[in-house]
């Protein structure tokens, strides 16, 4: 796995050749490791400051549409900044990633191109959420405070569509990741090395 990482790491401006199948998918690997791990130090100081505002309002007796409303306070001051910090890893993640999807391609003898069918729905969910992020909150703050439960979830589903974009992306990179490799030279050069 490690010398998968280096390779790619080593070629992210590489978009010629082709990538072996555990080559990419060992690379894919410690991509959503790493940004696992990123977008947990990221969440970690939000969540906290958010339960200590509903652990305060708690101990000052709230009732519970007080103590949502302090949970909110909390967590409406650092989900912007969340927000963009998830732009980041994303894009980062993206550039990161086109290079090995490319060559990955080109191993099962398909143009570089679709990878575009794989990225366009996350940068477009990325950018949505940047261009919705009102409504999101707006959104979030109703259903935070709402007291029926239905009425929530039904403010929450408006949202749920956008969450529906990057898993197209996913799916591309599944089914495209997973086909069989060209059997020796192809078009765009020598069966790949395999780590």
């Amino acid at each position: 796995m490690i010398e998968s990482v280096k390779y790619n790491l080593s070629n992210l401006t590489n978009f010629e050749g082709r990538d072996a199948r555990q080559t990419f998918w060992f690379y894919v690997l410690f991509l959503i490791i790493l940004q696992f791990v990123a977008s947990l130090i990221v969440s970690i100081p939000m969540m906290v400051g958010m339960f200590q505002g509903a652990f305060e309002a708690a101990r000052s007796g709230a009732d519970p549409q007080q103590l949502n409303a302090a949970m909110f306070e909390q967590l409406e001051g650092s989900l912007k900044t969340q927000i963009w910090i998830s732009v980041i890893l994303g894009v980062l993640s993206v550039l990161l990633f086109v290079a090995a999807f490319v060559r990955r391609l080109h191993d099962s003898g398909k143009p570089g191109w679709l990878a575009l069918l794989a990225i366009g729905p996350y940068l477009a969910a990325l950018a949505i959420n940047v261009s919705s992020f009102d409504k999101i909150m707006a959104s979030t703050r109703e259903a935070m405070t709402a007291t029926d439960p239905n009425q929530a979830m039904a403010m929450q589903s408006e949202l749920y569509a956008y969450s529906i974009l990057p898993w197209i992306g996913y799916l591309v990179v599944i089914a495209f990741g997973v086909m069989k490799s060209d059997e020796g030279p192809n078009k765009y050069g020598e069966a790949p090395v395999r780590f």
